[in-house]
């Protein structure tokens, strides 16, 4: 009896060609509603994010990578600063040089800035501390994300 693995291989074969054909055929259809879904348009300018009450408000610009000015005054950048952007996503320092930004800012027990939030119209508009001393006589309410004056 003469058997022949060859039908059998080439089935095979021929099944692993069209799952990879029909995977790469499907996948810019598939990155091109992602990327839909994460661009600079309203879907992310409308998430609420969640600024952390132990930020002070400034203005910040990015005079070199690890120096800036924050209200006026030269201070020290941390070597790992993160700012983002209004829609929350990462912002290259390189690109902020010079530029003045409204900023909710967090220092490390060092004293250097370690994070920054560039803030949108409606979060401008909240009122926040802009010293430590000032968030020491404020209270803050979770709920509402925002400070009171006593």
């Amino acid at each position: 009896m003469i058997r022949c693995h060859c039908a059998s291989l080439s089935i095979a074969r021929f099944n692993s060609v069209l799952l990879f054909l029909a995977t790469v055929l499907t996948l810019p259809s598939v990155s091109l509603n992602l990327m839909a879904q994460t661009s600079y348009g309203p879907p992310l300018m409308a998430i609420n994010r969640v600024l952390p009450p132990t930020s002070l408000r400034g203005e910040l610009r990015i005079i070199q990578v690890q120096s800036g000015e924050v209200n006026g005054k030269i201070e020290t950048l941390a070597p790992g600063l993160r700012v983002r952007g209004m829609n929350n996503m990462m912002l290259s320092l390189g690109n902020l040089l010079g530029k003045k930004l409204v900023v909710n800012y967090q220092r490390d027990s060092y004293g250097l800035i370690t994070e920054a939030w560039v803030l949108r119209d409606d979060e401008r508009k909240k009122l926040w501390p802009k010293t430590p001393a000032e968030a020491a006589r404020w209270d803050y309410d979770p709920y509402t994300q925002s400070w009171k004056k006593p």
